[in-house]
Protein backbone atom coordinates (compact mmCIF):
# COMPACT_ATOMS: atom_id res chain seq x y z
CA UNK A 1 0.00 0.00 0.00
CA UNK A 2 1.29 2.84 -1.36
CA UNK A 3 1.40 6.78 1.26
CA UNK A 4 -1.37 7.46 -0.14
CA UNK A 5 -3.96 4.71 0.10
CA UNK A 6 -2.60 4.90 3.64
CA UNK A 7 -3.38 8.33 4.66
CA UNK A 8 -6.68 7.85 3.01
CA UNK A 9 -7.69 4.89 4.80
CA UNK A 10 -6.56 7.21 8.18
CA UNK A 11 -8.47 9.87 7.33
CA UNK A 12 -11.82 7.12 6.74
CA UNK A 13 -11.24 5.86 10.37
CA UNK A 14 -10.55 9.43 11.63
CA UNK A 15 -13.79 10.73 10.12
CA UNK A 16 -16.28 7.52 10.84
CA UNK A 17 -14.95 7.95 14.30
CA UNK A 18 -15.41 11.68 14.59
CA UNK A 19 -19.24 10.70 12.90
CA UNK A 20 -19.78 7.91 15.89
CA UNK A 21 -18.83 10.81 18.84
CA UNK A 22 -20.82 13.39 17.23
CA UNK A 23 -23.75 10.91 17.32
CA UNK A 24 -23.28 8.98 20.59
CA UNK A 25 -25.71 11.52 22.53
CA UNK A 26 -28.21 10.95 20.10
CA UNK A 27 -27.93 6.63 19.41
CA UNK A 28 -27.72 6.55 23.41
CA UNK A 29 -30.75 8.52 24.24
CA UNK A 30 -32.28 6.47 21.27
CA UNK A 31 -31.44 3.18 23.06
CA UNK A 32 -33.01 4.58 26.30
CA UNK A 33 -36.28 4.94 24.45
CA UNK A 34 -35.98 1.67 22.60
CA UNK A 35 -34.37 -0.36 25.56
CA UNK A 36 -35.41 0.92 29.04
CA UNK A 37 -32.53 -0.88 30.88
CA UNK A 38 -30.07 2.05 32.06
CA UNK A 39 -27.74 -1.02 32.87
CA UNK A 40 -27.85 -1.20 28.50
CA UNK A 41 -27.52 1.89 28.18
CA UNK A 42 -24.93 2.40 30.14
CA UNK A 43 -22.87 -0.13 28.23
CA UNK A 44 -23.70 1.20 25.24
CA UNK A 45 -22.84 4.70 26.28
CA UNK A 46 -19.18 3.60 27.57
CA UNK A 47 -18.56 1.28 24.81
CA UNK A 48 -18.79 4.15 22.08
CA UNK A 49 -17.05 6.78 24.27
CA UNK A 50 -14.21 4.33 25.45
CA UNK A 51 -13.80 3.38 21.51
CA UNK A 52 -13.89 6.57 21.02
CA UNK A 53 -10.66 7.13 23.19
CA UNK A 54 -9.23 4.15 22.79
CA UNK A 55 -8.56 5.20 18.95
CA UNK A 56 -7.37 8.61 19.73
CA UNK A 57 -5.34 7.54 22.19
CA UNK A 58 -3.89 4.82 20.00
CA UNK A 59 -3.00 7.33 17.12
CA UNK A 60 -1.07 9.58 19.58
CA UNK A 61 0.89 7.15 21.14
CA UNK A 62 1.90 5.46 17.39
CA UNK A 63 5.57 5.31 17.37
CA UNK A 64 5.65 6.57 13.85
CA UNK A 65 3.69 9.72 14.64
CA UNK A 66 4.35 10.67 18.49
CA UNK A 67 3.47 14.25 18.06
CA UNK A 68 0.94 15.79 20.51
CA UNK A 69 -0.16 18.59 19.31
CA UNK A 70 1.05 21.66 21.43
CA UNK A 71 -2.12 23.05 22.10
CA UNK A 72 -3.60 19.25 23.29
CA UNK A 73 -0.93 19.50 25.69
CA UNK A 74 -1.48 23.03 26.87
CA UNK A 75 -5.28 22.09 27.46
CA UNK A 76 -4.36 19.16 29.06
CA UNK A 77 -2.10 21.34 31.69
CA UNK A 78 -4.40 23.67 32.40
CA UNK A 79 -7.07 21.17 33.25
CA UNK A 80 -4.77 19.44 35.82
CA UNK A 81 -3.37 22.71 37.10
CA UNK A 82 -6.92 23.85 37.75
CA UNK A 83 -8.38 20.92 39.36
CA UNK A 84 -5.32 20.91 41.88
CA UNK A 85 -5.51 24.47 42.86
CA UNK A 86 -9.49 24.21 42.86
CA UNK A 87 -9.24 20.84 45.46
CA UNK A 88 -6.85 22.60 47.68
CA UNK A 89 -9.52 25.87 47.72
CA UNK A 90 -12.62 23.99 48.09
CA UNK A 91 -12.25 20.07 49.23
CA UNK A 92 -15.51 19.28 48.93
CA UNK A 93 -15.75 19.03 45.08
CA UNK A 94 -13.77 15.95 45.23
CA UNK A 95 -16.88 14.26 44.86
CA UNK A 96 -17.55 15.65 41.19
CA UNK A 97 -14.04 14.21 40.20
CA UNK A 98 -14.32 11.24 39.88
CA UNK A 99 -17.02 11.90 36.93
CA UNK A 100 -15.14 14.35 35.86
CA UNK A 101 -11.42 12.75 35.68
CA UNK A 102 -13.68 9.78 33.55
CA UNK A 103 -15.51 12.47 31.60
CA UNK A 104 -12.41 14.13 30.69
CA UNK A 105 -10.59 10.90 29.40
CA UNK A 106 -13.16 9.64 27.51
CA UNK A 107 -14.99 12.47 26.23
CA UNK A 108 -12.82 16.16 26.78
CA UNK A 109 -9.72 14.70 25.27
CA UNK A 110 -10.58 13.35 22.16
CA UNK A 111 -13.03 16.14 21.56
CA UNK A 112 -9.70 18.11 21.56
CA UNK A 113 -7.94 15.78 19.41
CA UNK A 114 -10.69 14.92 16.77
CA UNK A 115 -11.26 19.05 16.34
CA UNK A 116 -7.58 19.96 16.64
CA UNK A 117 -6.36 17.45 13.90
CA UNK A 118 -9.10 18.12 11.65
CA UNK A 119 -7.95 18.89 8.06
CA UNK A 120 -9.99 19.47 4.50
CA UNK A 121 -9.81 15.50 3.68
CA UNK A 122 -11.24 14.72 7.21
CA UNK A 123 -14.06 17.37 7.34
CA UNK A 124 -15.13 16.45 3.91
CA UNK A 125 -15.53 12.76 4.74
CA UNK A 126 -17.06 13.62 8.30
CA UNK A 127 -19.73 15.75 6.42
CA UNK A 128 -20.50 12.28 4.28
CA UNK A 129 -20.88 10.68 6.97
CA UNK A 130 -22.93 12.88 9.08
CA UNK A 131 -24.64 13.30 6.00
CA UNK A 132 -25.77 9.04 5.68
CA UNK A 133 -26.75 9.44 9.55
CA UNK A 134 -30.23 11.47 8.86
CA UNK A 135 -32.19 7.68 8.71
CA UNK A 136 -30.81 7.29 12.18
CA UNK A 137 -31.67 10.36 13.34
CA UNK A 138 -35.32 10.12 11.58
CA UNK A 139 -35.88 6.83 13.52
CA UNK A 140 -34.64 9.11 16.59
CA UNK A 141 -37.57 11.50 15.68
CA UNK A 142 -40.16 9.07 15.39
CA UNK A 143 -39.34 7.05 18.06
CA UNK A 144 -38.94 10.20 20.25
CA UNK A 145 -42.84 11.26 19.00
CA UNK A 146 -44.05 8.53 20.91
CA UNK A 147 -41.94 7.89 23.70
CA UNK A 148 -41.86 11.35 24.88
CA UNK A 149 -45.83 11.70 25.45
CA UNK A 150 -45.97 8.12 27.34
CA UNK A 151 -43.17 9.10 29.61
CA UNK A 152 -44.13 12.73 30.79
CA UNK A 153 -47.58 13.98 32.21
CA UNK A 154 -50.48 15.73 29.83
CA UNK A 155 -48.91 19.26 29.94
CA UNK A 156 -44.88 18.47 30.37
CA UNK A 157 -44.54 16.16 27.10
CA UNK A 158 -41.41 17.25 25.95
CA UNK A 159 -37.21 17.09 26.58
CA UNK A 160 -34.73 19.28 26.85
CA UNK A 161 -32.29 16.07 25.97
CA UNK A 162 -34.72 15.42 22.82
CA UNK A 163 -34.34 19.35 21.39
CA UNK A 164 -30.41 19.57 21.80
CA UNK A 165 -30.15 16.09 20.62
CA UNK A 166 -31.51 16.98 17.01
CA UNK A 167 -29.53 20.31 17.07
CA UNK A 168 -26.62 19.63 15.14
CA UNK A 169 -28.50 17.12 13.12
CA UNK A 170 -30.91 19.45 11.78
CA UNK A 171 -27.78 22.18 11.33
CA UNK A 172 -26.15 19.53 9.29
CA UNK A 173 -29.48 18.88 7.00
CA UNK A 174 -29.89 22.78 6.92
CA UNK A 175 -26.55 22.68 5.63
CA UNK A 176 -27.60 20.61 3.05
CA UNK A 177 -30.56 22.92 2.14
CA UNK A 178 -28.52 25.81 1.21
CA UNK A 179 -25.78 23.90 -0.64
CA UNK A 180 -27.56 21.70 -2.73
CA UNK A 181 -30.94 23.57 -3.02
CA UNK A 182 -33.27 20.48 -3.10
CA UNK A 183 -37.14 19.33 -2.37
CA UNK A 184 -35.54 16.41 0.04
CA UNK A 185 -33.92 18.98 2.09
CA UNK A 186 -37.14 21.03 2.42
CA UNK A 187 -38.61 18.13 3.67
CA UNK A 188 -36.15 17.23 6.17
CA UNK A 189 -35.62 20.61 7.27
CA UNK A 190 -39.37 20.45 7.96
CA UNK A 191 -39.67 17.40 9.57
CA UNK A 192 -36.53 18.37 12.22
CA UNK A 193 -37.53 21.78 12.69
CA UNK A 194 -40.99 20.81 13.74
CA UNK A 195 -40.19 18.15 15.88
CA UNK A 196 -37.55 20.10 18.22
CA UNK A 197 -39.99 22.87 18.37
CA UNK A 198 -42.32 20.13 19.26
CA UNK A 199 -41.29 18.42 21.46
CA UNK A 200 -38.14 20.21 22.22
CA UNK A 201 -37.33 22.77 24.35
CA UNK A 202 -37.07 26.86 23.70
CA UNK A 203 -32.56 27.09 24.15
CA UNK A 204 -32.66 24.58 21.20
CA UNK A 205 -34.90 25.97 18.86
CA UNK A 206 -33.01 29.66 19.25
CA UNK A 207 -29.72 28.27 18.69
CA UNK A 208 -31.31 26.81 15.44
CA UNK A 209 -32.62 30.42 14.46
CA UNK A 210 -28.88 31.80 15.78
CA UNK A 211 -27.14 28.92 13.29
CA UNK A 212 -29.48 29.79 10.27
CA UNK A 213 -28.81 33.41 10.54
CA UNK A 214 -25.22 32.72 10.58
CA UNK A 215 -24.67 30.25 7.79
CA UNK A 216 -26.79 32.48 5.21
CA UNK A 217 -24.77 35.44 6.24
CA UNK A 218 -21.47 33.23 6.19
CA UNK A 219 -22.22 31.73 2.99
CA UNK A 220 -23.64 34.00 0.92
CA UNK A 221 -21.19 36.94 1.53
CA UNK A 222 -20.14 36.32 -2.04
CA UNK A 223 -23.20 36.84 -3.71
CA UNK A 224 -24.10 40.28 -5.81
CA UNK A 225 -24.62 43.14 -3.50
CA UNK A 226 -28.07 43.96 -4.24
CA UNK A 227 -29.36 40.91 -4.26
CA UNK A 228 -28.13 40.29 -1.11
CA UNK A 229 -29.45 43.23 0.92
CA UNK A 230 -32.79 42.82 -1.34
CA UNK A 231 -32.59 39.75 0.97
CA UNK A 232 -31.67 40.66 4.04
CA UNK A 233 -34.24 43.09 3.77
CA UNK A 234 -36.71 40.56 3.24
CA UNK A 235 -35.85 38.38 6.04
CA UNK A 236 -35.38 41.48 8.44
CA UNK A 237 -39.02 42.68 7.73
CA UNK A 238 -39.99 39.07 8.04
CA UNK A 239 -38.66 38.70 11.12
CA UNK A 240 -40.20 42.41 12.48
CA UNK A 241 -43.54 41.20 11.62
CA UNK A 242 -42.74 37.51 13.28
CA UNK A 243 -41.38 39.20 16.10
CA UNK A 244 -44.84 41.71 16.46
CA UNK A 245 -47.02 38.68 16.23
CA UNK A 246 -44.97 36.28 18.48
CA UNK A 247 -47.96 35.08 20.64
CA UNK A 248 -50.41 34.50 17.52
CA UNK A 249 -48.03 32.81 15.64
CA UNK A 250 -46.95 30.51 18.54
CA UNK A 251 -51.11 30.03 19.43
CA UNK A 252 -51.63 29.29 15.92
CA UNK A 253 -48.79 26.62 15.83
CA UNK A 254 -49.78 25.35 19.07
CA UNK A 255 -53.52 24.02 17.57
CA UNK A 256 -51.30 22.01 15.16
CA UNK A 257 -48.89 21.21 17.53
CA UNK A 258 -50.75 20.02 20.62
CA UNK A 259 -48.90 19.71 23.82
CA UNK A 260 -46.13 21.81 22.55
CA UNK A 261 -44.46 23.01 25.76
CA UNK A 262 -42.54 25.50 23.78
CA UNK A 263 -45.26 26.76 22.23
CA UNK A 264 -47.50 27.04 25.31
CA UNK A 265 -44.40 29.08 26.87
CA UNK A 266 -43.53 31.18 24.11
CA UNK A 267 -47.06 32.22 23.35
CA UNK A 268 -47.69 33.41 27.03
CA UNK A 269 -43.65 34.13 28.32
CA UNK A 270 -41.16 34.30 25.83
CA UNK A 271 -38.04 35.19 28.13
CA UNK A 272 -36.24 31.79 29.42
CA UNK A 273 -37.14 31.86 32.88
CA UNK A 274 -38.73 28.41 33.74
CA UNK A 275 -37.22 28.65 37.48
CA UNK A 276 -33.88 29.07 36.63
CA UNK A 277 -34.32 32.72 37.81
CA UNK A 278 -34.36 31.85 41.40
CA UNK A 279 -31.56 29.35 41.00
CA UNK A 280 -29.76 31.97 39.52
CA UNK A 281 -30.14 35.00 41.91
CA UNK A 282 -28.89 32.62 44.79
CA UNK A 283 -25.51 32.34 42.94
CA UNK A 284 -25.58 36.19 42.11
CA UNK A 285 -26.08 37.31 46.38
CA UNK A 286 -22.56 35.19 46.86
CA UNK A 287 -21.21 36.72 43.51
CA UNK A 288 -21.99 40.11 44.71
CA UNK A 289 -20.64 39.39 48.69
CA UNK A 290 -17.19 38.16 47.53
CA UNK A 291 -17.00 38.88 44.12
CA UNK A 292 -13.35 38.40 43.69
CA UNK A 293 -13.09 35.08 45.44
CA UNK A 294 -11.85 31.67 43.28
CA UNK A 295 -13.98 29.05 44.52
CA UNK A 296 -12.55 26.51 41.88
CA UNK A 297 -14.36 24.47 39.69
CA UNK A 298 -17.45 22.31 40.65
CA UNK A 299 -17.98 24.37 43.56
CA UNK A 300 -21.07 25.54 42.44
CA UNK A 301 -22.75 22.66 42.72
CA UNK A 302 -21.13 22.57 46.23
CA UNK A 303 -22.88 26.00 47.47
CA UNK A 304 -26.31 25.01 45.78
CA UNK A 305 -26.84 21.59 47.61
CA UNK A 306 -25.81 23.21 50.97
CA UNK A 307 -28.15 26.48 50.49
CA UNK A 308 -30.97 24.48 49.39
CA UNK A 309 -30.56 21.64 51.92
CA UNK A 310 -30.62 19.08 48.94
CA UNK A 311 -28.49 15.80 47.89
CA UNK A 312 -25.79 16.99 46.10
CA UNK A 313 -26.21 16.37 42.34
CA UNK A 314 -24.17 17.61 39.33
CA UNK A 315 -26.52 18.71 37.44
CA UNK A 316 -27.62 21.44 39.87
CA UNK A 317 -25.68 24.38 38.12
CA UNK A 318 -26.43 27.92 37.24
CA UNK A 319 -27.66 26.85 33.51
CA UNK A 320 -25.70 29.85 32.61
CA UNK A 321 -22.07 30.28 31.70
CA UNK A 322 -21.14 33.95 32.64
CA UNK A 323 -22.88 32.97 36.37
CA UNK A 324 -20.97 29.70 36.60
CA UNK A 325 -17.59 31.60 35.58
CA UNK A 326 -18.11 34.65 38.04
CA UNK A 327 -18.93 31.99 40.79
CA UNK A 328 -16.20 29.65 40.36
CA UNK A 329 -13.14 31.95 38.98
CA UNK A 330 -14.40 35.44 40.79
CA UNK A 331 -15.80 38.50 38.64
CA UNK A 332 -11.87 39.46 37.22
CA UNK A 333 -10.36 35.51 36.29
CA UNK A 334 -14.26 34.81 35.21
CA UNK A 335 -14.36 38.26 32.84
CA UNK A 336 -10.72 37.61 31.39
CA UNK A 337 -11.92 33.85 30.51
CA UNK A 338 -15.31 35.09 28.86
CA UNK A 339 -13.69 37.74 26.67
CA UNK A 340 -10.66 35.33 25.74
CA UNK A 341 -13.37 32.71 24.34
CA UNK A 342 -15.32 35.90 22.62
CA UNK A 343 -12.30 36.80 20.78
CA UNK A 344 -11.51 33.22 20.32
CA UNK A 345 -14.88 32.52 18.53
CA UNK A 346 -14.93 36.41 16.56
CA UNK A 347 -10.98 35.46 15.43
CA UNK A 348 -12.25 32.23 14.26
CA UNK A 349 -15.17 33.51 12.00
CA UNK A 350 -12.77 36.35 10.64
CA UNK A 351 -10.07 33.03 9.79
CA UNK A 352 -13.08 30.91 8.19
CA UNK A 353 -14.16 34.14 6.41
CA UNK A 354 -10.56 34.07 4.51
CA UNK A 355 -11.14 30.22 3.40
CA UNK A 356 -13.64 29.16 1.04
CA UNK A 357 -14.96 26.18 2.55
CA UNK A 358 -18.18 25.93 3.31
CA UNK A 359 -18.01 23.03 5.41
CA UNK A 360 -15.80 24.38 7.92
CA UNK A 361 -17.75 27.31 8.19
CA UNK A 362 -20.54 25.00 9.12
CA UNK A 363 -18.92 23.06 11.46
CA UNK A 364 -17.65 26.16 13.39
CA UNK A 365 -20.90 27.53 13.71
CA UNK A 366 -22.42 24.34 14.88
CA UNK A 367 -20.12 23.98 17.75
CA UNK A 368 -20.92 28.01 18.05
CA UNK A 369 -24.33 27.32 18.55
CA UNK A 370 -24.27 23.93 20.59
CA UNK A 371 -21.07 24.90 22.75
CA UNK A 372 -21.23 28.63 23.75
CA UNK A 373 -24.89 29.72 22.98
CA UNK A 374 -26.31 26.95 24.29
CA UNK A 375 -24.50 27.49 27.96
CA UNK A 376 -26.72 30.68 28.13
CA UNK A 377 -29.74 28.56 28.72
CA UNK A 378 -28.58 25.01 29.66
CA UNK A 379 -25.65 22.63 30.35
CA UNK A 380 -22.18 23.37 32.06
CA UNK A 381 -19.18 24.01 29.89
CA UNK A 382 -17.34 22.13 32.68
CA UNK A 383 -19.39 18.77 31.30
CA UNK A 384 -20.47 19.69 27.93
CA UNK A 385 -18.36 17.86 24.69
CA UNK A 386 -19.71 20.28 22.87
CA UNK A 387 -17.78 23.29 24.88
CA UNK A 388 -14.85 21.45 23.78
CA UNK A 389 -15.04 21.10 20.52
CA UNK A 390 -15.63 24.36 20.08
CA UNK A 391 -12.61 24.99 22.17
CA UNK A 392 -10.63 22.35 19.54
CA UNK A 393 -12.34 23.87 16.10
CA UNK A 394 -11.53 27.60 17.69
CA UNK A 395 -8.25 27.07 17.40
CA UNK A 396 -8.10 24.52 14.32
CA UNK A 397 -9.88 26.94 12.09
CA UNK A 398 -7.06 29.44 12.52
CA UNK A 399 -4.63 27.15 10.48
CA UNK A 400 -6.10 28.20 6.93
CA UNK A 401 -3.43 26.01 4.75
CA UNK A 402 -5.33 23.05 6.65
CA UNK A 403 -8.60 23.85 4.65
CA UNK A 404 -7.92 25.82 1.45
CA UNK A 405 -9.92 24.35 -1.23
CA UNK A 406 -7.68 24.12 -4.34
Amino acid sequence: MNIHENRLIEDVVFAKTFTLLLNTLLVVDLFRMLVGSEVIVSIVQYAIYIGCAIYVYWQVADCKKFKIDKNLFYSICFLIITMSISYLVCPDIKRSYSYYILFVITRSIPALYFTLYLDKNKLKLTFEYMRECRFIWLLYIVVGMFWIPKHTNSWNQYSITYGYNLLIPTCIIIYYLFKEKKIKWIIYTVIFSISMLWRGSRGAILCLLVFIVLIYIMNYKTEKRLKRYLKLMVAIVFGIVAACNFKNIALILGKFLQNSRTLNLLSSNINFDSGRSHIQSLYWNEIMEHPFKFNGIFSDRIYYSKISQEIYDMTNYPHNIIVELFFQWGILLGTIIFFIMVCGIIRSVICINKIKNNELTCIVLIFLVSGFIKLFFSASYLVSIEFYLLVGIIICSQRVNRFKIG
